[in-house]
């Protein structure tokens, strides 16, 4: 449980460090 959750922010952090304009966009 405590992994998938790790694993669900750390693609969060990965998806706003590399698509930060696509998140602002939002």
């Amino acid at each position: 449980m405590k992994e998938v959750v790790k694993m669900e922010v750390l693609k969060l952090l990965k998806a706003g460090m590399i698509y930060p304009i696509s998140d602002s966009a939002w």
